[in-house]
């Protein structure tokens, strides 16, 4: 926002410079001072949340506030015809909440020309192009008061009457800048009786614009939904003066003002005949002001320092606030900060840089410390990426976005993913709804670069479904069910992928491997359902974990040297999982522990889980089992290697103790399920 002194000086009778108001002024990032047809020019960077600075005479309350002067009020003289305005234009809203007032005036048999140089000064002094005197007073009364209006050439309206309603789908309109926008119902735009001739609140139709040779002018001045023009100037992506300060907020009881004030202007700049009255539908705004109850105590307490009751006072009413009562302050918000304060904290705030906030003492807060609790989902990140790096898995990162060649890996169909408007990189025009892409991609270019026999990789991110049902994340997979416990709706998941190659293992021995790392992460033996070369890990019947075997050549454009697995961890399941456990700690064994390892042939209809518990409650000796290696090359049964821990809490076990138990465990293994050892 730049703002002249020149035109400053208009409300404020101040003698001070650029620089000397540049420090007082608190609400900009930077100040730069500059020369603009011979005047001091100070730019400001004004911050989002102070739509009422976007005006110089907004401006001018802050500096009148900071000299303790009084702003002067502009004299406002509408030379107005007898004949109503209402008999050349009416105004309908169709929708009151997108557009709670509208105002129009008309005047007629204007002259439109070149405006005086004064007024063409002002405007580049601003940054604004001058057009002609109708247009030029509509930028100058926007830049003056803070808020936008526009100008309709009448002769070139479809009847008389103006329309704020939603537009038509697909419906088409030429603007200003001779750029064709289509839009949509979502869209509030201004029309006559058969066409757009106005996105409202952004910019108006190049079809209706005042130009050289027009007569009658119907001027426009209204209150739009802050949200509405946001999403639709954000939509069109099309920005304009006008929509930059609708989207942050105008102040609703300038609208007469600055259509009375504009008109008046173009009386004198232009001629013509003002006709009698506003034409306005609305009577209300979205936003109203109401009073905040501001106690001295929550003052001091904020601020750490004693300001009094009447100085209080004296701050909030030299910016605009009414103020009551003493102790319990009771502050009517003025209409131009209506968008901006709306609790007792913000009020505070303003007390605060009046004062001068590198005036106040520092002092330290007193406050209670209190460990920060990690939220659970956050900790079983960190808890896995520790436990992976620990087990020698390297970590990757990986873009969130890949292309379709990726796309097609993800086991999910194009209509199912998030494409981006506007992506970062054009290669790579879709949100990941899996990590499986990029870890094949990742363990093929390790694979095909480096000599190393094994790759251990792994990632933890996000993932984004947009999909309500079909298939959701299955590993490269047709089948068009939803996976059990897996995203069935369009928001983003944590997921982490596990890539595993290792040239000397079998695929048996991957997956085996893979199951091993998440069985021991969270300490319960998962079941599995096989699927050809695909394994699905669950507990209590919800997928925890995917795993998925890819033999060498069976992915075009992908070079392993051998098989390669990769595991999907549904991280949102497995923390509901860890918080309903109840975990139970056992002390340290006092007396020594012995172990045993047992080679077993298991026949092939014997279950492990079925022989572990066996096992495990032969005898209260022993504590532990651990199987630590399948082999399945036998053919009659699989060969399994036990590791079994014996102690005891009272006593010293002795060898023979010991070796007596694994003869009878290994007599009942053998009568039972027909087992033999090695």
């Amino acid at each position: 926002m730049n703002l002249p002194i020149s035109w400053l000086k208009q409300f404020v009778n101040i003698k001070a410079g650029a620089q000397e108001i540049a420090r007082k002024l608190t609400l900009s990032g930077s100040e730069a001072e500059k020369i603009v047809d011979n005047t001091q020019v100070l730019e400001l960077d004004i911050t989002p949340n102070r739509p009422d600075c976007f005006s110089i005479r907004g401006l001018a309350r802050e500096v009148a506030a900071l000299y303790g002067k009084k702003i002067k009020q502009i004299e406002v003289d509408v030379k107005e015809s007898g004949t109503p305005a209402s008999s050349a234009i009416s105004v309908k809203i169709e929708d009151k909440r997108l557009c709670p007032k509208y105002c129009a005036r008309v005047i007629q048999g204007v002259t439109v020309g070149e405006s005086p140089l004064w007024l063409r000064n002002r405007l580049i002094q601003v940054n604004i192009r001058p057009i002609n005197n109708i247009v030029d007073v509509t930028n100058y009364v926007m830049m003056e008061l803070g808020h936008p209006l526009h100008a309709f050439d009448a002769n070139l309206l479809n009847g008389d009457a103006i329309i704020v309603r939603k537009a038509k789908d697909k419906e088409k309109i030429l603007a200003l800048d001779e750029e064709k926008y289509s839009l949509d119902p979502s869209m509030l735009i201004i029309a006559d009786s058969k066409k757009p001739v106005a996105i409202a609140g952004i910019m108006g139709s190049a079809e209706s614009g005042v130009v050289d040779g027009t007569q009658n002018v119907i001027l426009e001045a209204a209150v739009f939904d802050q949200v509405s023009i946001r999403k639709t100037s954000k939509a069109l992506n099309l920005r304009s003066e006008s929509s930059s300060r609708f989207e942050k907020g105008v102040d609703f009881e300038v609208v007469e003002e600055a259509i009375d004030r504009a008109a008046a202007m173009i009386f004198e700049l232009a001629g013509g005949t003002v006709l009698r009255g506003i034409v306005s539908a609305g009577s209300g705004s979205a936003v109203r002001t109401e009073s905040i109850k501001l106690h001295m105590r929550d003052v001091h307490r904020i601020l750490g320092v004693n300001v009094s009751s009447a100085k209080v006072k004296s701050i909030l009413l030299s910016l605009g606030f009414e103020v009551r009562g003493k102790d319990a302050l009771l502050v009517r918000v003025p209409s131009w900060r209506a968008h901006d304060v709306k609790l007792s904290e913000d009020l505070i705030e303003e007390i605060g840089r009046m004062l001068d906030y590198n005036t106040l003492p520092k002092t330290l807060p007193f406050v209670e410390l209190i460990s920060p609790r990690m939220e659970p989902l956050h900790k079983l990140r960190r808890d896995l990426r520790h436990y992976l790096t620990g087990t020698g898995y390297s970590e990757i990162l990986t873009y969130s976005f890949y292309n379709e060649q990726l796309l097609d890996l993800s086991g999910m169909a194009k209509s199912n993913h998030i494409s981006l408007i506007n992506p970062v990189n054009d290669e790579y025009p879709y949100l990941r709804t899996s990590l499986l892409p990029w870890m094949l991609d990742k363990l093929s270019q390790n694979s095909a670069l480096l000599s190393r026999d094994v790759f251990q990789l792994f990632e933890i991110g996000k993932v984004f479904y947009r999909a309500e049902r079909g298939n959701q994340g299955r590993l490269a997979s047709n089948k068009e069910e939803p996976a059990r416990g897996w995203p069935a709706s369009g928001r983003e998941k944590w997921q982490t992928s596990i890539g595993l190659i290792d040239v000397n293992a079998t695929d048996e021995q991957l997956y085996r491997r893979l199951r091993g790392v998440v069985e021991a992460f969270v300490g319960i033996e998962l079941s599995a359902e096989k699927q050809g070369k695909e394994y699905n890990l669950l507990l209590l019947k919800r997928e925890i974990a995917r795993i998925k075997i890819y033999p060498k050549a069976t992915i075009q454009g992908m070079r392993f040297r051998s098989s390669a697995a990769v595991m999907l961890i549904n991280l949102e399941e497995l923390v509901k999982i860890q918080k309903k456990e109840k975990r139970t700690y056992t002390p340290i064994p006092y007396y020594p522990v012995i172990e045993r390892d047992l080679g077993v042939i298991v026949p092939n209809m014997v279950q492990y889980i079925e022989l572990k518990k066996a096992i495990t409650s032969y005898n209260p000796l022993i504590k532990k089992l651990q199987l630590f290696d399948v082999y399945h090359g036998l053919g009659k049964g699989v060969s399994i290697a036990l590791r079994l821990t014996f102690f005891s809490t009272d006593r010293t076990l002795e060898s023979k103790e010991v070796d007596c138990i694994i003869e009878k465990l290994r007599a009942s293994l053998e009568k039972k399920y027909k087992v033999t050892f090695r």
